[in-house]
């Protein structure tokens, strides 16, 4: 008993990166948890507000406090990939009014179950889920971005997950209440097969276990511990998204902030590792952006990376590129630049099958202050791309060169790195360190290029500081 009790979480101990399992969110020794799906889960965003109450005498409270837990599942194989729990923690004497359990919409073969219970009844469930053919990430994204703040703030903590989670999708929500008692929603996003059809084995399977799940949730109102069972297993050859799930969430994983890469980033089994430039690069900050809601559309990522390697060159980086191929042909944005004294398109447009471009300047201006000054007096790209390396300013680079590479190549992939290194005290604009700068990034234009055209590359060391 205490083994059990230990393995759950209070409700009012859950903050943004706690891990809880199966068992569930636990209320008080007299009270059944709320259980989830098996598995373990982590919190990636939670928000509080209140239920307002009417009705009552003067003494009767007006408001019941209710909580939201954004919940990722750290488990690759687990069907269930994104789950949201609404819950009232207290039991009060409280007569909820609850909607009539009808159908999400009409597309997406909806289906419902009422678990035999009435709006006006003691206890009333709910579940209504619909299949999302494709969309889900784009669903995912639009809710994080939008102009309703608990759906902005709690959606926001799945973003860095976004290109893990399959694009076809059952979208669940569930809700349970009792008379004098609580009430709990479930929302969730479970990977479905792309080729969906009302009553075909998925479905039917699906359907049963929502109604278990159902069960297992009402169960808990009447202080009654039912685990949920796991999410049945796809039929074979009918998930699309299933084979490649635990890869691309693997290559979220490894860049979420505060990892750290070296040599190379794996982001998929099938092609050679994304070379990265000497050092050892830790994740300051991380964002993936959605195109759209087509599947043949990829997201991009944008990482920003700090070298921790205290006698590196390189001190940070910028770093973009494609969660997965393009499958159409590459455009490039124009190589061109009024100001800077290296600039080379490496004989390429970007109608080319591998388009190149890079660009270097010097500065005398100190970029740790840059940093420094991101969230303040920065320019919006400071504040969104190098506000993350404020907490790692320590030992950037005053004086500095930039230097920006971009290799994109038709129907695979584009990647970019912006990088900030050290400086000789004194550069001469035809002198030795120029060349050397020069000859360092068309070489590295190439490691790029290999990359792209499916070969082992790596990035050549970073000329010494001479001139």
């Amino acid at each position: 008993m205490a083994s059990a009790a230990m393995a759950q979480t209070p409700y009012d101990k859950l903050e943004a990166g706690t891990k809880l399992d199966g068992k569930g969110i636990s209320f008080s020794a007299f009270a059944a948890p709320w259980p989830l799906p098996p598995g373990e889960w982590l919190v990636v965003s939670k928000a509080s507000s209140s239920v307002g109450l009417t009705g009552g005498n003067s003494e009767s409270r007006n408001s019941v406090p209710e909580i939201v837990v954004a919940l990722k599942s750290q488990d690759a194989g687990n069907p269930v990939e994104l789950l949201m729990v609404t819950f009232t923690p207290d039991s009060v004497p409280i007569v909820w009014r609850s909607p009539a359990c009808n159908l999400i919409g009409t597309s997406g073969a909806p289906f419902k179950d009422d678990f035999g219970t009435l709006p006006s009844g003691l206890t009333y469930g709910c579940a209504r889920g619909l299949y999302v053919v494709s969309g889900n990430r784009g669903m995912v994204d639009n809710l994080a971005h939008s102009n309703n703040a608990i759906n902005r703030d709690l959606y926001s903590g799945f973003l860095p997950y976004v290109s893990s989670i399959s694009d076809s999708s059952l979208f669940l929500i569930m809700t349970f209440s009792a008379d004098k008692g609580r009430r709990a929603t479930y929302q969730m996003h479970v990977r479905a097969p792309s080729s969906m059809q009302k009553g075909n084995s998925f479905d039917l399977a699906a359907q049963a276990w929502v109604h278990e799940t159902g069960l297992s949730i009402q169960a808990a109102l009447h202080n009654k511990s039912i685990p949920i069972a796991p999410f049945p297993t796809p039929v074979a050859g009918n998930d699309s998204a299933s084979e490649t799930a635990q890869k691309i969430d693997n290559a979220v994983e490894i860049t979420l902030p505060g990892k750290v890469l070296s040599g190379s980033l794996k982001l998929d089994e099938s092609g050679p590792p994304m070379p990265l430039p000497p050092g050892q690069w830790k994740v300051a900050g991380r964002r993936e952006v959605q195109p759209g809601t087509s599947p043949t559309k990829s997201s991009r990522v944008y990482l920003t990376l700090r070298n921790m390697d205290p006698n590196a060159s390189i001190a940070a980086a910028w770093l973009v590129y494609d969660s997965k191929p393009y499958y159409y042909s590459q455009a490039s944005t124009k190589c061109e630049s009024k100001s800077t004294p290296i600039l080379e398109n490496y004989g390429t447009t970007p109608e080319s099958p591998i388009a190149s471009c890079g660009m270097a300047n010097t500065f005398s201006k100190s970029f740790r202050q840059r940093v420094v000054n991101a969230k303040t007096t920065g320019t919006e790209w400071d504040k969104t791309n190098l506000a993350a390396l404020i907490p790692y300013a320590d030992g950037l680079p005053e004086a500095h060169t930039w230097i920006e590479l971009r290799v994109g190549a038709n129907d695979t992939q584009r990647l970019l790195f912006t990088l900030y290194t050290a400086q000789p005290a004194t550069v001469n604009p035809d002198g030795k360190y120029m060349k050397a700068v020069r000859t360092w990034m068309e070489k590295s234009k190439d490691t790029m290029a290999a990359y792209l055209d499916g070969k082992p590359s790596s990035f050549p060391p970073y000329p010494d500081l001479v001139d």
